[in-house]
């Protein structure tokens, strides 16, 4: 996480505090964002550590002096405040609503303190931006490991009638066995919304029918141009191709390194079609496509290899 400036660092509860009557107690800050805080934190009665987010909002919202009570800037922030709180309450209770290994799950929604808390179990990890930045690369039988976890993540979100709207490395939280988890549903919204806009992007992850707010468009198919272009970085270590260079340059606009399996290469370039209508349409679809493309017996070769050369055989 980027240092935070002075500001940022009068608006963190101070370690130690409490909240719902002492029910948790704040440890550490975890992240900070433009729409919310989180903090580890132990639920008292069990002693359990949990990850409990605060909303937010670095452009309206602030903490005078030592109050843990957030107040918005201005009146007109304040519609704008009230706004976003309700939509961070339904992120809360759509993240309830799904029960999967690979996604963090919602034990608690409260208000308190001006704002809204909800709580997660904590995930003893670090995102796979992290990894990235640390190795350069991910080596390609994890990279495969992690797109079946994914899917299986992103199965249970699209089987709920909603969109993720933000899979990228940053939010995908691997724990010290393996074990992916999607965080960060701040973006979420239920297939076919009526809202008018998307909030939000992110750069390189996003397909044009997102960047453009074509609500109409967005679909399932949406999260998997992401999860193309997260492969993609998690193989490379570069930034995925901007929209721009893949229409001008189609699939030269992907920099592979020669040792990536042409069929993994393949499968990436179609999760990131730019037209909704080529690219995979369903995680079914894609599990079809890796199934046709032979990955699946190509990397549990290459696990039992490994296996082979680690027991000395």
């Amino acid at each position: 996480m980027d240092e935070l400036n002075l500001d940022e660092k009068r608006n963190i509860l101070p370690e130690g505090t409490t909240l719902q009557m002492g029910k948790y107690r704040i440890d550490k800050l975890l992240s900070y964002s433009g729409f919310g805080i989180v903090y580890m934190a132990t639920e008292m009665q069990f002693d359990e550590r949990v990850a409990i987010k605060e909303f937010f909002m670095k452009s309206v919202n602030r903490r005078d002096g030592d109050s843990t009570t957030i107040s918005v800037t201005t009146p007109q922030n304040k519609i704008v405040f009230d706004e976003q709180k309700a939509k961070f309450m339904m992120e809360a209770k759509r993240l309830r609503r799904l029960h999967n290994q690979h996604i963090v799950h919602i034990t608690d929604l409260f208000e308190e303190n001006g704002t809204v808390y909800y709580v997660m179990n904590y995930i003893d990890g670090q995102p796979l931006s992290n990894i990235v930045r640390q190795n350069g690369m991910i080596k390609e039988q994890e990279v495969f490991d992690y797109l079946n976890q994914t899917l299986d993540a992103l199965e249970e979100i699209h089987s709920q009638k909603f969109v993720h709207l933000d899979i990228k490395p940053a939010n995908l939280m691997v724990d010290k066995t393996g074990q992916i988890h999607v965080i960060d549903f701040a973006l979420s919204k239920s297939q076919f919304s009526e809202e008018d806009v998307v909030v939000g992007y992110t750069h390189g992850y996003a397909p044009p029918e997102q960047m453009y707010g074509e609500i109409t468009k967005i679909g399932p198919w949406t999260d998997l141009y992401a999860l193309g272009a997260t492969l993609y970085n998690l193989l490379t270590g570069q930034k995925p191709p901007s929209i721009s260079q893949i229409a001008e340059e189609a699939e030269d606009a992907f920099l592979f390194p020669e040792s990536i399996d042409i069929g993994f290469q393949a499968l990436i370039t179609w999760m990131m079609d730019i037209s909704p209508i080529k690219r995979s349409q369903s995680v079914e679809r894609v599990r079809k496509m890796i199934e046709d493309l032979g990955l699946m017996d190509e990397f549990d070769d290459i696990a039992d290899d490994d296996a082979t050369i680690l027991n000395g055989d």
